[in-house]
């Protein structure tokens, strides 16, 4: 069992790491003019979802491990809702959002069950 959770959590921090570059792409092809705020917003919600995915890869105790799911998810929340923005108002390509929302949509699914498999340990 503790065997599955380390395997679904490396799974999880590869594709997580995946998502970083994918959202420097994304927002590095907007245009000078266009460059507010929301590219940072993107790209820092991508590597916040990063970050505490690695956490929970490292261990440590459950409470601290169940905090870093929940801000990771929050991160990936705010990251699809800036990218639908980004191709609501057409600044960026919708096949490359869509591939943004794609990979933060399977690192969310991959932590709610995570939470949820930990919580009926």
């Amino acid at each position: 069992m503790a065997g599955d959770f380390a395997n679904k959590v490396l799974e999880l921090n590869t594709l997580s790491r995946k998502l970083v570059p994918d959202c420097y792409e994304l927002t590095g092809s907007l245009p000078g003019e266009e460059k507010t705020s929301l590219p940072g917003m993107i790209r820092s919600a991508a590597m916040a979802a990063y970050i505490n995915i690695a956490q929970v890869a490292s261990g440590g105790p459950v409470k601290k491990r169940r905090q870093h799911i929940r801000t990771a998810k929050r991160a990936l929340i705010v990251l699809n809702a800036a990218t639908a923005v980004l191709a609501e108002v057409k600044l960026a390509d919708g096949e490359r959002c869509h591939e943004t929302t794609r990979l933060s949509s399977m690192c969310y699914e991959m932590l709610d069950g995570l939470k949820k498999r930990k919580s009926s340990d």
